[in-house]
């Protein structure tokens, strides 16, 4: 009777035997070695592919990132480039008249002539407000944090006390023309001017108005508008801010109704002579 062999899997193997590729078996057997340090080797190879390959998925991040910080700066700098540039042609389109601006120079030695010349006289503020508060009245309350209003001889000089920026600048520019002003380029002097004849309401003549010619004169404005009777005056107070497009229409009533504005802080408003 012949003995039946019994073909036996190695112990301690974490594989089957028949999952092995031939290729394998062959390897071992001609190392001489077993199954599982041919297997341990191909995995380690592997592992090795693998680990060159994070290595340069890495490296190509690195330097991705350092591209993306250069981007990120040149972009800056082009986007601060671009804004000074805009700020610029900005300055450049605002209409200005170098030649009037007033800079100091030497005497011209001349000989003094005979006759006396001529001076004329500059316009004096009305005793019920000055000029720099009815200028003051053409901008909202943040725009005046940005300037400085400084009374002249004929004119109202309005400074900027810091950046003011494009959007700043823009609306600035079109208030002061808008009340007649223009902007003076002069470098670091540069400034906006509104002559005070453009800023002067005051009230001429007798009194020759009644209430309701009052209200029909500011029909328009009688939501914002507050009308009433003092003495011998017709005062209108503003209800709220008026904003410069409205207050410069309504100063310009005033003028053409020989009225006029009287500055006194919360309290300033318009007023009118009564018919008597």
């Amino acid at each position: 009777m012949s003995e039946k062999k019994i073909e036996k899997e190695p112990t301690g193997s974490f594989v089957s035997e028949k999952d092995i590729p031939e290729e394998m078996k062959e390897e071992a057997t001609k190392q001489q070695v077993s199954i599982e340090t041919v297997l341990l080797g191909a995995i380690s190879k592997q592992l090795q592919a693998i680990g060159a390959d994070v290595k340069r998925i890495a490296d190509a991040l690195e330097a991705s990132n350092e591209l993306y910080k250069n981007r990120l700066g040149i972009v800056a700098q082009e986007t601060a480039k671009a804004v000074g540039q805009a700020v610029k042609e900005e300055i450049k389109s605002t209409p200005a008249s170098p030649t009037k601006i007033e800079t100091p120079t030497e005497p011209e030695k001349k000989e003094i002539s005979k006759e006396p010349q001529k001076v004329e006289p500059p316009i004096e503020p009305t005793s019920s407000s000055s000029y720099v508060e009815v200028a003051k009245a053409l901008f909202d309350p943040y725009l005046k944090t940005l300037l400085s209003f400084d009374q002249q001889a004929t004119d109202v000089v309005i400074k900027p006390t810091k950046y003011l920026g494009t959007e700043n600048f823009a609306k600035i520019a079109s208030i002061v023309r808008d009340a007649g002003g223009e902007y003076v380029s002069a470098g670091k002097d540069s400034c906006f001017k509104i002559p005070n004849e453009k800023l002067k309401v005051e009230a001429k003549g007798e009194g020759n108005t009644t209430v309701q010619e009052i209200m029909e004169l500011f029909k328009e404005f009688q939501d914002i508008l507050n009308i009433v009777e003092e003495g011998e005056w017709i005062i209108v107070k503003p209800r709220q801010y008026l904003g410069a497009e409205n207050f410069a229409k309504i100063a310009s009533l005033t003028r053409q109704a020989n009225g006029e504005y009287v500055s006194a802080g919360k309290e300033s408003h318009f007023r009118f002579k009564k018919k008597a």
